[in-house]
């Protein structure tokens, strides 16, 4: 995955288009000619696709986040054309929006889509993000939550597959059932900040069913908010960065499956208050001894009329039986 490179924006900064005017330059990813990247004169981020005819023109969408159009321009006085015009309406959306631009400039490089149907293909992808990305900062649970995926990912499956495979298997923010998932396993990751017992909630039935293949894991964080901690949601995302820096591709990888789990960078003052010790870590194996709901566990299934349920595991009678309790006893069983 390839995200355009960021300082195109800075080069448009100086340029002070008036009205509806827009000034414009090539975005210089994956070697397509058809992508500008551009600026209106209230500061919004805009992609330009060049399509060939009015006739190649796209529906206008509108998503909390994203403004897609077609549009027809005059550029350098005299040359004009049609384009599909994707505007960012939120500077929280902007690392999101690069790596959009960057999948765009690779779809209409490849050439095997119309410029439209490219359009169409990228934007689907993303389309779960530009639906939620005015939602403004995370709550303090989802904060949370995400600490214990990035936790997991960082100390654990780094140390023990090599970044691409990592950065592919991190599938929650995509919609998977498991926030891992592997060839030969799947890992759900739950963090909690509770106290007294080591209680997880599990949002529904199908959560913890074993995957089709190979073997489902629980990886348990806990852990207690204090002010004098050293790990905070900010400072654990630029130590995946660090460990990912030297594959360009892994690097983007992750910059996109983060901006779907909500997470921007706009918003790491406030991210940065939320301060937490480790209290333990353990990975489980989910089998015949873990506390588990299944339908397969419901004579009969859901009675009819439930659509759902949500219920609370609690992993303290079986604290002896996990798998791992550090990143150094886990790596054997995650390298499989």
């Amino acid at each position: 995955m390839s995200s355009l490179d960021a300082s195109v924006w800075g080069r448009l900064e100086s340029d002070k288009p008036k009205g509806d005017m827009l000034v414009a330059r090539p975005s210089v990813v994956g070697g397509s000619s058809r992508l500008l990247a551009a600026r209106d004169s209230s500061g919004l981020r805009h992609f330009l696709v060049r399509i060939d005819s009015e006739g190649e023109s796209i529906s206008d969408v509108e998503m909390r986040g994203l403004i897609i159009r077609t549009r027809h321009f005059v550029l350098s006085g005299s040359e004009q054309g049609w384009y599909i015009d994707l505007v960012c309406k939120d500077e929280d959306g902007h690392t999101a929006f690069d790596l959009l631009g960057g999948e765009l400039g690779k779809a209409l490089a490849a050439g095997g889509l119309a410029p439209g149907r490219a359009v169409v293909t990228v934007v689907a992808r993303w389309k779960r993000f530009w639906s939620e990305v005015s939602a403004g900062k995370l709550s303090r649970e989802a904060q949370i939550g995400l600490f214990g995926e990035l936790w997991f990912f960082r100390t654990w499956l780094l140390e023990a597959v090599p970044a691409a495979e990592a950065t592919a298997a991190w599938r929650g923010p995509l919609g998977a059932r498991n926030d891992f998932e592997r060839h030969k396993y799947s890992v759900e990751v739950k963090a909690t900040t509770s106290l007294v017992r080591h209680v997880h909630v599990i949002s529904s039935l199908e959560q913890l069913d074993p995957p089709e293949n190979g073997h489902l894991y629980f990886f348990s964080l806990q852990l207690r908010e204090e002010g004098g901690a050293t790990n905070t949601l900010p400072l654990l995302v630029e130590g995946c960065r660090m460990k990912l820096k030297a594959d360009a591709e892994a690097f983007a990888q992750f910059d996109a499956t983060l901006a779907r789990a909500g997470y921007a960078d706009t918003h790491q003052g406030a991210y940065a208050e939320l301060r937490l010790r480790i209290k333990s870590e353990r990975l489980f194996p989910v089998n015949s001894e873990f506390p588990r709901l299944g339908v397969d566990r419901l004579k009969g299934g859901l009675p009819t009329g439930v659509g759902g349920v949500t219920y609370e595991i609690d992993l303290s009678p079986i604290e002896h039986v996990s798998l791992a309790d550090s990143p150094e006893t886990g790596r054997p069983i995650l390298s499989a």
